[in-house]
């Protein structure tokens, strides 16, 4: 069984940075969903890992960030903010923020740098898990060998609903 690989909404103005960004995200192995920011609200799909959000200059993008926050609060955000006074901003909404420009590699380091920090212990061992999956080509037994565990508690670990961040 091959990991799901975490999913990321991206919502930016720019249809051209959009779809760049999207596309060298996906490189980095991210499943990825971009919006502009003014559709962003009508939106169902929920990210299973972050919102980047790549305007943070006016209030209609600070009610965004605060919306979808209770919306999903288990979703992290990484928001692209200039230099100034938009990166305080960010700080006053709580969110983890790169300053701009931001490139594809930045953004996918911050996002796995996030995925790290402040997670759960089952969490922490899911990821293991999930990890462990990828490395060996989706073999459970090979992947339970490899984090020196027995397959049946490994195969057992992996039919329950994977834990919140």
């Amino acid at each position: 069984m091959a990991a799901t690989p975490a999913t990321v909404l991206l919502i930016v103005k720019d249809e051209a940075v959009r779809k760049a960004l999207g596309h060298d995200l996906e490189a980095h192995g991210y499943q990825v969903r971009d919006t502009p920011p003014e559709a962003a609200r009508h939106i169902d799909w929920k990210p299973s890992f972050a919102y980047v959000v790549a305007t943070l200059d006016s209030d209609d993008t600070h009610s965004l960030i605060d919306e979808l926050h209770h919306r999903h609060p288990a979703v992290q955000f990484l928001a692209l903010v200039a230099s100034g006074q938009r990166q305080l901003d960010a700080d006053a909404l709580g969110v983890d923020h790169l300053t701009t420009p931001a490139t594809a590699v930045n953004i996918a380091t911050a996002l796995q740098a996030m995925s790290t920090r402040n997670r759960s212990l089952a969490r922490g061992v899911y990821d293991l898990m999930q990890d462990a999956l990828r490395r060996t080509g989706g073999n459970k037994t090979r992947a339970a060998a490899l984090l020196e565990i027995h397959r049946t508690v490994f195969q057992r670990m992996l039919k329950k609903d994977p834990p919140a961040r």
